[in-house]
């Protein structure tokens, strides 16, 4: 981090969510930074700002600019450029140790490059696991993209509670391994802020996974004595980026009168209070209000999501537990999510089996015999130059993958969805293919992120809170309505 990093943040978060603050800076800029107790100088801090350099604010992959000639916008423009880059590199590097899972989640990755415009797909980590140590949030954001119901429960930190969630947290280190596993998180449709004995639960993490999770609040401003308890925590372990949404101007006073430069230098402060629908993801209430108002366009953006795991979501509160990973939004997935049932547990020997039996399912590279296979969305199929290869196309993405049939036969025959012996019956019925080419074909597309797999009981209604049977036998579809 470059010396100077905090300090030119500092201004440039004022910048964004304080919209009296580039007035006071043009009139008066010595003053307007002596009030952020900011030390730099003016002029090249205006640079920042200036007209031919204000997209290094905005577009880290930008590669011009006449900020590369040096100084403090350089360093800022440098620095911009790793944070942005180490998404991926540190997505890459902390892949599940389990080899199976990783190829499972890599197949997400790859299908979201179908999906999702670079911009937003490449800068999704999916982590490989999330907690919820509340049911809902105190927040009521009304742009949330995960739809977070009201705050109406939570796990307090009681003995019995704690060996339940030491344990499975020290289970899904084993499964995936610690470099992975510090990508977990301890929130998800919930706020860190509203559980009393949040920090509590990061020093176990910190201890079993060694290092803090990354955290994510809407409630800094509003309950900023929380706040700093919880970064004075998370500051006692190696450095990460976190983030505070911002709701409001006053919150955003409140903050900077609690912390200094040096103290937000790695929090990301987000203004969510400006109410322009074209600066939310279409996804969860957001999509919701740009269904119902229209964007200045008159028309819902393209589908997005605020999602960003792809493996275990563990609901302590309602003991619970689905697999999830992110899709665009959409009348059948609002909040940009794929999910599996929801399987209850009680004990920590009911939640690592529910785990288990949930991974297994995925760890396979083929599904088994009625499992869903659906074509990713946006993806076209295609000839190619070379008879050996088909092109596999979207609207952000292209590849050439080997096939033994031509792109546009299996455009014309393939099936949007189905189940994987039907589509394996097509391929071989209809484009007279031997069996073994059929499933082979079908393996390269789900690698490619061409074609998705469901997840176990996906679609299906959420189970009832119970013990399950943990047995050889159990079925992850829940049971279907009376009547």
């Amino acid at each position: 981090m470059p010396a100077s990093y905090p300090e030119v943040k500092r201004f440039v978060d004022a910048w964004f969510c304080d919209p009296d603050f580039p007035d006071r800076f043009r009139a008066r800029p010595t003053d307007a930074l002596h009030d952020l107790g900011v030390d730099l100088d003016p002029t090249e801090l205006a640079r920042l700002v200036s007209p031919e350099d204000f997209g290094i604010l905005t577009d880290p992959t930008r590669e011009d600019g006449v900020a590369e000639a040096g100084g403090i916008v350089a360093d800022w423009r440098r620095y911009a450029r790793e944070r942005h880059q180490s998404v991926k590199t540190e997505r890459d590097q902390r892949t599940p140790g389990c080899p199976a899972l990783a190829n499972w989640r890599w197949r997400q990755i790859t299908r979201l490059k179908f999906e999702l415009a670079p911009s937003l797909g490449d800068q999704i980590r999916h982590i490989p696991f999330a907690m919820e140590l509340t049911r809902g949030c105190s927040g009521r954001c009304w742009f949330c993209g995960v739809s977070a119901q009201p705050l109406d429960g939570i796990f307090d930190r009681s003995p019995e509670n704690v060996v339940l969630f030491r344990g499975l947290l020290q289970h899904l280190v084993s499964i995936y391994g610690r470099s992975a596993a510090l990508d977990g998180i301890l929130y998800w449709a919930t706020d860190p802020l509203d559980h009393p004995d949040y920090e509590s639960f990061v020093e176990d993490f910190a201890e079993i996974v060694g290092g803090a999770p990354a955290t994510v609040t809407a409630l800094g401003g509003r309950k900023p004595e929380r706040a700093a308890s919880v970064l004075a925590t998370l500051s006692r372990h190696p450095a990460r980026s976190h983030r505070f949404s911002v709701l409001s101007v006053r919150d955003y006073r409140t903050l900077i009168s609690w912390f200094d430069a040096s103290e937000l230098a790695l929090v990301e402060m987000l203004p969510q209070f400006r109410k322009d629908l074209r600066l939310k993801f279409a996804a969860g209430r957001a999509r919701t209000r740009m269904k119902a108002k229209g964007t200045s366009e008159g028309e819902v953006r393209p589908g997005g999501t605020i999602a960003c795991l792809s493996g275990v979501m563990v609901d302590f509160v309602g003991r619970t537990i689905r697999l999830v990973t992110p899709c665009p939004s959409s009348d059948s997935r609002p909040d940009g999510v794929h999910e599996s049932a929801k399987i209850p547990f009680e004990s920590l020997e009911d939640a690592i089996a529910v785990i288990d039996r949930l991974l297994d399912e995925i760890r396979i590279p083929l599904p088994e015999e009625g499992a869903m296979l659906s074509r990713s969305q946006g993806v076209r199929f295609a000839d190619s130059p070379d008879s050996s290869a088909m092109r596999v196309v979207s609207d952000h993405h292209a590849i050439r993958l080997g096939s033994p049939i031509s792109g546009d036969r299996l455009e014309t025959k393939l099936p949007t969805s189905g189940t994987i012996d039907s589509i394996v019956e097509t391929l071989v019925g209809e484009l007279d293919l031997e069996p073994l080419e059929a499933v082979s074909l079908l393996r390269r597309l789900l690698d490619a992120g061409a074609i998705r797999a469901g997840l176990p009981g996906e679609g299906a209604m959420p189970v009832q809170i119970g013990v399950p049977d943990t047995g050889s036998d159990q079925e992850m579809t829940p049971p279907k309505e009376p009547g």
